[in-house]
Parts: C-alpha cells; sequence; structure tokens
C-alpha cells in the first residue's frame, strides 16, 4: 500500500462578503504550507465559499486521513456561517469526532468558545477556538503564524506559543493562555485576546507534522495472487442471505435451518436462491465472485468485488433520483400540492451528478447522492418508495452501521484500485476485508428479493371492434437472478399502459400497483433497437452535451455512447433519453 499523507482541511465562508483578509488568510496559508506537499509531507484541500455539504462530503472521502481541519470566517457558540447555511456545533462535533486521525481542529472565528465542550464530547482531541470576537487582519496573522510554525517542524502548542509571542508583540496588552483538562473551562475566558488552546490530553499538543513515510522496495502491485482462504464467500452468502431472510418466509425458513445446522449443502442452496431472487444487474455481478477465478485469483476477486459494490451504489442511486423526480412531478401536477424545497446545494450535488463527464465518473460516489437526496425527503416529509432502504440512508448519513462499509469499500477498496496501489503483501487480506463489507452492505437491500426488475420494451393498444373496453400489450422481461435466458417475457396484458423503453422496480409486475421508473439512469439498449434482442442493461455513466455516456451494468467493460445524430438504422427514439434528462432538470430547477 503506497503511504497515506495526513490531510490538512481548509474551509473558507464569507456569504456576507465582509471579511476582506479572509483570501488574503487562504493565500497566505497556501504558500506557508507549499513546501510541505512538496515534500510529499501533508496533502491540502483547500474549500474556499464552502458549503454543508462540501464539508461532510470531504470528511467522508479522505475518512480517518484528515490530521487538521481549519476554519475561517464568521462564527458563534454554537455555529459556523457557510455558504449556504450556519453549520450547527453539534452535527459538525458528530461529524469530526469520527476522524481518528484528527489532531486538531483551529476555528478561526469570533466567540466560538462554546463549541468546544460539544467537540470533546464527541472525542475531538485539541481545539483552537476563540472566546470573543477577532479583527480580521489579526485573525490573518495569528493564522499565518501559527502555520509558520508547523511548516518548521514545532508541535500544536509550540506553534500555538509562536502565534501567541508574535500577536503580543503587536499588541503588549494581549492575554493568551493555553487551556487543559478533559472539558473547556467556563468563566474564565481571555479578557483581551481570544484565541485559547484546549485539549483532552496534554500530550495531544506535542504532535508534530511527520516526515513522509518511505514506500516499500521493489513493490509488486501486478503479479497476480492465488488466495489460500478455504471459506471464501461464505461470509458473503450468509451476511446476504440473513438480509433477505427479514423480508420474506421462505429465506427465513431456510435462514433458520442454516443456522441450527451449519453444512456446506445447505450453504450452497443459500448461494443459488441469493441468486435466483435479487435483481440480475446485482446477482450477475455477485455471481462472478462464485467462479474459479473469482474464488482463486485475488487481484480479480478485488476488481469484480469493487464492480459489485458500485452495482449496489448505483442501483441505489438511481432509485433515489428517480423517486425524488417522481415526487416533484407529482408535486408539480397535483393542484394546491405542497411545493418540495431543494436546498441550493443540494441542487449542485444533483446537478455535478447530471453533468459529470466520464473522467469525474470514474471517482463519483454514488452514495454520498443517495445520502443527499435523503435529506431532501427528509427535509420536505416526504415518504420514500422503498421505505427499506430508510435503513441504509440513514445509516449514511448517521454514520451508522452501514457507512463503515460504504467508506471502507469507496476508499481502501475502489479508491486504491483506481490508484494501483494494492501490493501483494496486502490482496489476500483485503479480499476478506471486502467480502465482509460486501456482504454486510448487500444485506441492507435484501429486502430487493421482494422487487422485480423489470424492462418494459414496447407498448400496443389492443382495441378489437366492438370490445367492451381496450388494453394494453406490454412486450417485457423481469429481469431477476442471474440468466437472462430463462427470464419471464411473457407480454403483460394491463387496462393502463406504463412508460414503454423504460426499466421499472415494481413489487409485483402483475398487480396494479405503485411502480417506479428508474429510466434514464438505468437503460435497456435493446429496447431501443429495430430488432428484438434480450436486454442489455446500462448504468448511466455521464453527460458530454452532445453525447450520453452509458456502461453496461453487468460488465463495466462495455460502454454506450449515444448521440443526437445516432444511426435510426440500428436504434429508434434514443432522443427521448435526452428529453428525459432536459425534463428532470426542467422539474427540479436546475
Amino acid at each position: 500500500m503506497l503511504p497515506k499523507k495526513p490531510i490538512f482541511l481548509f474551509a473558507f465562508a464569507n456569504p456576507r462578503r465582509d471579511l476582506s483578509s479572509l483570501s488574503k488568510e487562504e493565500e497566505n496559508i497556501r504558500n506557508i504550507l507549499a513546501p510541505l506537499e512538496d515534500q510529499g509531507k501533508i496533502e491540502c484541500r483547500f474549500m474556499g465559499y464552502s458549503t454543508l455539504d462540501q464539508i461532510f462530503k470531504a470528511f467522508n472521502r479522505y475518512h480517518n486521513r484528515i490530521a487538521l481541519f481549519h476554519y475561517g470566517g464568521h462564527s458563534g457558540d454554537d455555529f459556523l456561517e457557510l455558504e449556504d447555511t450556519e453549520a450547527r456545533a453539534g452535527s459538525l462535533a458528530g461529524l469530526m469526532g469520527q476522524q481518528k486521525n484528527l489532531q486538531l481542529v483551529f476555528l478561526n472565528g469570533c466567540a466560538n468558545q462554546g463549541q468546544v465542550s460539544a467537540m470533546q464530547e464527541e472525542g475531538v482531541q485539541s481545539l483552537l477556538a476563540t472566546s470573543a470576537a477577532i479583527g480580521d487582519e489579526k485573525a490573518l496573522n495569528f493564522a499565518s503564524q501559527f502555520y509558520d510554525g508547523l511548516k518548521g517542524g514545532k508541535s500544536i502548542e509550540e506553534s500555538f506559543n509562536t502565534a501567541k509571542s508574535f500577536v503580543e508583540n503587536k499588541d503588549p496588552q494581549a492575554n493568551i493562555q493555553k487551556r487543559a483538562g478533559r472539558r473547556a473551562p467556563e468563566g474564565d475566558a481571555p479578557k483581551k485576546f481570544p484565541w485559547g488552546l484546549y485539549t483532552l490530553e496534554d500530550k495531544m499538543l506535542d504532535w508534530v507534522i511527520p516526515d513522509p513515510i518511505p514506500k516499500p522496495e521493489n513493490p509488486d502491485f501486478t503479479t497476480e495472487v492465488n488466495l489460500m482462504s478455504q471459506d471464501i464467500n461464505k461470509v458473503l452468502v450468509e451476511k446476504v442471505f440473513e438480509g433477505m431472510s427479514a423480508h420474506e418466509l421462505l429465506f427465513k425458513e431456510y435462514w433458520s435451518r442454516y443456522q441450527k445446522r451449519p453444512s456446506g449443502s445447505v450453504l450452497n442452496q443459500l448461494q443459488n436462491m441469493m441468486l435466483d431472487y435479487l435483481p440480475s444487474i446485482l446477482s450477475t455481478q455477485i455471481r462472478d465472485l462464485f467462479t474459479v477465478e473469482g474464488k482463486t485469483q485475488g487481484r480479480r476477486r478485488l476488481k469484480e468485488l469493487n464492480e459489485a459494490y458500485l452495482t449496489q451504489a448505483r442501483l441505489v442511486a438511481a432509485i433515489s433520483i428517480s423517486d425524488l423526480w417522481h415526487q416533484i412531478y407529482l408535486s408539480n401536477k397535483a393542484e394546491g400540492a405542497k411545493k418540495i424545497v431543494i436546498r441550493d446545494s443540494y441542487k449542485e450535488e444533483i446537478k455535478s451528478f447530471l453533468s459529470m463527464d466520464a473522467a469525474t465518473a470514474e471517482t463519483y460516489d454514488y452514495f454520498w447522492l443517495t445520502a443527499t437526496i435523503k435529506r431532501i425527503f427528509d427535509e420536505n416529509d416526504i415518504p420514500a418508495y422503498m421505505e427499506e432502504l430508510d435503513e441504509l440512508k440513514n445509516s449514511l448519513i448517521n454514520a451508522d452501521e452501514y457507512y463503515e462499509a460504504y467508506r471502507f469499500l469507496e476508499q481502501d477498496l475502489r479508491t486504491r484500485l483506481l490508484a494501483k496501489d494494492i501490493n501483494n503483501d496486502e490482496v489476500e487480506d483485503l479480499c476478506l476485508a471486502a467480502e465482509e463489507k460486501l456482504g454486510l452492505l448487500l444485506s441492507a437491500c435484501g429486502f430487493m428479493c421482494k422487487y422485480q426488475l423489470v424492462t418494459i420494451k414496447d407498448v400496443e393498444l389492443e382495441s378489437p371492434y366492438r370490445a367492451p373496453s381496450a388494453s394494453f400489450i406490454h412486450q417485457k422481461s423481469i429481469l431477476r437472478g442471474h440468466d437472462y435466458v430463462i427470464m419471464d417475457d411473457e407480454p403483460l396484458q394491463r387496462p393502463e399502459y406504463i412508460s414503454n423503453q423504460s426499466i421499472l422496480i415494481v413489487k409485483d409486475i402483475y398487480e396494479s400497483s405503485s411502480y417506479l421508473n428508474l429510466s434514464p439512469f438505468l437503460v435497456d439498449e435493446n429496447a431501443f433497437r429495430m430488432k428484438s434482442e434480450l436486454p442489455k442493461l446500462y448504468f448511466y455513466a455521464a453527460n458530454e452535451g452532445e453525447n450520453l455516456l452509458f456502461e453496461q451494468a453487468e460488465t463495466f467493460e462495455n460502454k454506450l455512447e449515444v448521440s443526437k445524430n445516432y444511426d435510426k438504422r440500428q436504434y429508434r427514439k434514443l432522443e427521448t433519453l435526452f428529453q428525459q434528462f432536459e425534463w428532470l432538470k426542467e422539474d427540479l430547477e436546475l
């Protein structure tokens, strides 16, 4: 594994546009710390004009790598003023308390000492905070001197004292104090100079920026690794099937039987039932883990574990954004209905998804989009189409049970595969850990065994002469299990029509129940072809203006590029895909 450098995260906000020295503060810090980045000691991430989502997203993306968080802007005892909202101290404390390697939180704003106790209660070890209003230029000078001290190899405490001496020299009456102890003291704030250094343990203030970790000699990042584990896939099957058993009586009976007398034959039954009842795109990806190569070749298995994770993340994101669109459409259509309100920062997240290019798509965090949409539903008190997804969505927001699995798969598997920084010595352990995390995350979607993924190709009106009523004939395929050859593709006759050339998710296509249309985020290429063929499903991957890019759900190696000038000898009505994206932006007012 390539060494991971500590990250210094800087967030600045000036929604009132009245802090004349704030941009200079950012510039000074950039220049001071640039040599440390060049030496490979730290990575700096600067977020000018920060929003709440941007801060949460950064803490999620760099989970357990952030060593220092710096805020510059207006603040108070219980808030930091961001570009889009006032971030409450409690929510930020919970977020920062999850960061195991966070050495210091530096709140360079006015009168924010009241946040110290909340931060410490959540486990934040050391803070720099203020007890009174601070001048814009004084904040600039104090921060500059502090980081100049860190750059020179000084500890947190020594850098604090350096900044203290500098400001005292400019203002001999200044009184800066270091605060130590289990909790921030109350009632003894410095009278003339506002900065205070607070810590749970004095030794934490001895932290210095570490020297670069030397890279291992002759690492092997390419040779295939043969797996030795005898129980490969066992944890995956157990966790996924346990999740399914909570939603279907049949699975509950088999799970109970296995728990009473675990055996290889019953485990194989659980495996086959799992593959047969999950949506086809998930089932196909998971099935690859049970092939000979998927069980014996470590590097190939890591790739397939990652693809199974991404398929789940993309499917959940497609369900979430489709549900949001549907709810907004219904709200706009119904007379007198309450309008759904979406914060600007949430709109920006959705816009980034709808406009990402192919390069951005490689690292796009689909579960983050799902969490953003969950917040929109919560703030507008909207029930989700799939209420069963709420447990997973809440975990993504609150960093509960499934959150750690998501972060492991996103950061320790996906990101490292992209960077090609997995050493041979790590492959087997990483395979076992990723299998466990994937199984846990998929168990949260065990309820999908109750749903059907259905592609609707064509819809024909049937209205014979003198017939009492008309009906619609739908050419469909139910996309469940891992084998398209045995899919149910009998025509469906209904008194009402369902959108053609679309992918639906529904509890039972044969009942007149509600359904959710997942197009254009999940499409069947062959529903647009001139001749009938077995379904071929693609996830929306990128939007490059004149072209829409899709990636095959069963194998990420196949791409579909849709142009406005498509070949009409092979396809039909592909322009509806472009139209759907425009309608979505219009309905969401993006």
